[in-house]
This record gives structure tokens, sequence and C-alpha cells, in this order.
């Protein structure tokens, strides 16, 4: 209570102290509970039921004019604020506490799912394990088996003996129009054991032939399976051989002109060999997945569907559908990161928007946070600890438990904080506490009323979001305490009491951003454990930031 007195002068006489006539009321007219401002101050107006009380509002005091009224501007410095606001009139008082959010509300840009790239830095471990794949096959071996055993006759030989070549290359490179399927074979030779008679007496010919590449080129599709599942699907193939160099043995002129027209036939055999090898072994090429999945996020269901599919010169395009509780907007238009928004070390861009997690706030996931609990025991004895350990916590009567009823309240917003040690935070600025002592087990008297602003910020852990808990605000409306105590410092003192009540709940709070491309984005490709690797603010043509809208960089593998 503010010490004060107010002095009434009638004539010369001295002041007397003056009653009040009515009881003292506090409306306020603005802002409405859980506003959001669109911008970074709010106003704040009302009215007291005496002119003469004395106003503060966030610890300030405001002029009240003759008619009791009051009209102040209150910025707003983070993501929300609790405007307090106090009457005070004599031994009476009254306190209210509005949160208020700064700028608009994520949900109503929520587009309803997100845009996700795949991007080119992806393509280069497919493309090493299948060219570790085609190596494997002993694919030389395989094409002088079915070249066959030549020309071996008594007069002739030419007989195919070994393949040599370096390893294969294969490219990946995506354009509008699919994904361009490279093969590249280098430093092609091709050994022949050669020989012929002449005038009765055999002369060995060894001969070979070189050819600098050969390269089969396909067209690849983007394609989804029923479950899902993405794979590049090869359609029409061709091949070009560099012109042959022929190292020819000794032959006898007659004999020349039949060594290099078989040799012509051992030559388009390679050609068909190597498109057969691509259309056959790399007809179809897994690129993981699912990208339409039912799954948990936090205790919510997420519906995730695609609704498009697309390549440009940037990589795999998709845009999916994010369901939770409500449907996907049909058309479903989403943002599509390109390869300058999400960093140069990420494999997945996802262009993520905020109002995924606001909608994850209006989901089941505050049954997390609600409690309603009746502790005895041994629980109720370590429960117990955070409220005795309280400033003027160790006057509190001796009881068999502690009954503790946490309500999230309805104001609430979620914000993304564009770095990864505060990825996004969810805010619960007036989450109500009440807290009772029971007496055997049959009532619960009230000891703690309290409203605290919770935050719970999410935290990049490799490709996973865990939660911090904090409560950097708060008010106390009724404490039991004996003696003296310091409001900020219970506030502080009841922070970690939430970590206590999920722990009691058996609550895991984890998003793992993995689980939205299943558990091996690509079959056959090794990798370390996947990582968010950076958190970028999407800008407009202008150069200026998207509210709410964030491309979110990973490394899979």
């Amino acid at each position: 209570m503010l010490p004060f007195l107010l002095i009434a002068q009638v004539g010369c006489n001295y002041g007397t102290l003056k009653v009040p006539q009515q009881p003292l009321t506090l409306e306020i007219d603005t802002p409405e509970y859980g506003v959001f401002t669109g911008g970074a101050e709010v106003r704040v107006a009302g009215r007291v039921s005496v002119p003469n009380a004395v106003v503060t509002v966030e610890n300030r005091e405001v002029v009240v004019g003759t008619d009791g009224t009051f009209d102040v501007t209150v910025p707003i410095a983070g993501a929300y604020r609790n405007i307090d606001v106090r009457a005070f009139y004599f031994e009476e008082q009254i306190r209210e506490r509005i949160p208020v959010f700064s700028g608009t509300n994520p949900k109503d840009a929520w587009p309803g799912g997100m845009g996700v790239r795949i991007t080119p830095r992806l393509f280069e471990p497919i493309a090493e394990s299948l060219e570790q794949q085609i190596d494997d096959t002993m694919w030389a071996e395989s094409l002088i088996a079915l070249l066959g055993g030549g020309v071996d006759t008594d007069t002739f030989r030419l007989i195919p003996t070994e393949l040599r070549h370096r390893p294969v290359e294969i490219a990946l490179i995506p354009d509008a129009d699919g994904i361009l399927l490279e093969l590249r074979y280098r430093d092609l030779t091709l050994e022949l054991d050669a020989g012929f008679a002449l005038n009765g007496t055999w002369i060995d010919a060894p001969s070979e032939v070189g050819f600098e590449e050969m390269v089969v080129t396909a067209r690849a599709d983007v394609v989804v399976d029923a479950n899902g599942l993405l794979s590049l699907q090869v359609g029409q193939a061709s091949m070009d051989l560099s012109d042959p160099v022929l190292q020819l043995g000794p032959f006898d002129g007659s004999l020349l002109g039949f060594a290099v027209q078989l040799i012509g036939d051992l030559i388009a055999g390679i050609g068909d060999f190597a498109l057969d090898l691509l259309l056959g072994f790399l007809a179809d090429i897994p690129l993981g997945g699912p990208f339409a999945f039912q799954t948990d996020l936090l205790g919510t269901s997420l519906d995730v569907s695609l609704a498009d599919l697309g390549t440009d010169t940037e990589g795999v395009w998709l845009d999916l559908g994010l369901g939770l509780g409500d449907p996907v907007p049909s058309p479903l238009v989403v943002h599509r990161p390109t390869l300058a928004e999400g960093g140069p070390q990420a494999d997945v861009i996802l262009a993520l928007h905020e109002g995924l997690f606001a909608s994850l706030v209006d989901s089941d996931l505050l049954d997390l946070v609600s409690q309603d609990l009746e502790l005895g025991g041994l629980l109720g004895a370590g429960i117990g600890l955070v409220f005795t350990n309280l400033p003027g916590g160790n006057t509190a009567p001796d009881a068999d438990g502690w009954c503790v009823n946490v309500v999230p309240g309805e104001a609430r917003a979620a914000r993304m904080g564009g770095t990864l040690a505060d990825f996004a935070t969810i805010y619960l600025p007036d989450l109500r506490l009440n807290v009772g002592i029971t007496h055997d087990g049959l009532r619960c008297d009230p000891w703690l009323d309290a409203s605290l602003a919770l935050e719970a910020t999410f935290v990049v852990d490799g490709s996973a979001l865990d939660f911090e808990l904090a409560a950097p605000d708060g008010a106390v409306f009724y404490y039991g305490a004996t003696g003296e105590w310091d409001e900020a410092e219970v506030i502080s003192g009841l922070g970690g009491l939430f970590d206590v009540l999920l722990g009691l709940a058996g609550s895991s709070l984890q998003i793992d951003l993995a689980d939205l491309f299943g558990t091996g984005l690509i079959p056959g490709v090794e990798g370390g454990d996947p990582r968010i690797t950076g958190i970028f603010a999407i800008e407009d043509a202008e150069g200026e930031p998207i509210e709410g809208l964030y491309a979110v960089g990973m490394d899979l593998l």
C-alpha cells in the first residue's frame, strides 16, 4: 500500500482525513487480454471509480482525470509484456495484469505447410554411392563375358580378354525438366588376343582399342509412390562414345579390313551393354522419405502431405502440407526456399513459418503443462521443497502433502528467434499457479496464488529441438508466508517448478526435424547424425525480412 494521505481543506481549517464514499473499482478499456498490438507499443486506457485514487501503469504513476479516466502508451520491448495496472485509495488496492503481444498473430499468416528443397549438395553422396555400387558389380568382367569368345579358328583369332577403365563418374544435374543423369567412363581400353596364320606360320598380333571416354546420359523424373517415398525414375537414355584409337598388331593386309570390322562389332556391344546397365541397374534411384505420413508432435497429431513437387537448377522442391487438427489449405501456397537462403552446408532447406509453433500452442501441447495434482509421501515431500525453499517458505505449516493446480491461460503465442540457441519460443505470459497444503487428505488450504510468464524456448541439438523453460516475470496475488518477502525473488524461485512437474508427468519435450524425412533419407548412403546448420530470416524482393518466415538448413549426412 502506498503511504499517503489525502488532505481536504475547508476554509482555514487544517485538513481532515477524507473517508471514501464508494468502493474502489478499476476497469481496463484497452488493451484487451492477450491481444496482438500490431506494433511495438500499446495504448493503456481505463477508469477508476474514485478520481482521487492513485493509478500506476508498469509502476509509474499516471494522470487520472476528474472523471476517473487515464490513458497512456507503453512500449513493448520484446515478444510480449504483462501490463501491470494498480489502483490505490487508502487501504484499498486493486491490481490487474493484462498480457499483450507485439506484432501480429503468427497464426494469421500460417500457410498450412512449408516449402522444402533437396539441394544438389545431397546429390553428391547419392552419386558416390551409385558409383561404388556400379564398380562393385565388376561390370567390365561381365562385359567381356557378354562379348563372347570372339573369333577363334585355325587361321585367325580375335578374342577380347580385358577391359580396363578408370572408376565410373556419375553426376546428377537438376534443371527445370527433371534430373540429368550422366555416367562417365574415362580411359577405356579393350585388350584383344589376336593372331593369324601366314604360309603355315602362326603370327601373334596383340591389339587394343582405346577410348578417351564413354558418356551415358539419361533423363530422370522425380516421382512419389503411394507411401510418400521419392525416387528418380530414369527414362530414355543415350550413349556417346569417343572415336576409337586402334593399336593393331602386324596383320596381313588381306586380314586388316576383317579385323577392323570385328572390332567395330565389339564396340557396338560395349555401347549396348552400357545402356542396358543404366536402364536396368539405375532405373529407379531412391531419394528417401516418406514425405506423406502421420506422426505425433509433442502429443499432437501431425499429418504431413505432399501437395506438389518439381525440379529446377537448385534441386528438388516439395510443397508439404502440415495438418495440426485443421485441414491443409487447397491450393497450398508456401515459400520455396532457395540455396542462398539456406546456407552452403545445407542438404535440405525448410522454409518454416512460426505459425507452425503458434498452431502447436493451440493444440494438445498445453495438456503437458496443465496439471492438477495432489501429492503426498515422497512425491509430496519432493515438490514441497520447491515451495519451502522460497522466501518465506519456511513459515509454511506442517502438512501431509501439497496440491498444485496449473492453468496455462488463454494468452499464448510463439515466435521464432532466428538462432540455434533460440530457434523458437512459446510464450505463456499468464500461467496461473495455485498451490495449497493438504491435511488428512480431506482439504487443501490455500498457500500461494501467482501468475507466471512461462517461456519455453526450443534449443537446437543436432536435428532435434529441445525445450528450456524459464519464468522471467510474474506476480504474486496471495501468499500465506509470514514476515517480509520479495515478489521478484518468489517468482524467480518458482521458475524451476515446471521442470519438476514435467518430470513427474513423464513428459519428454522434443521435436526432431529429421523425423520429417523418415528413418533414412537415402537408402545405401552412409552418414553421421543429421544436424541443423543454421536458421536465417527470409527476405522479400526489397531485402526486408518477411515476418515469421525462416529458412532452416539441415545437414542430413
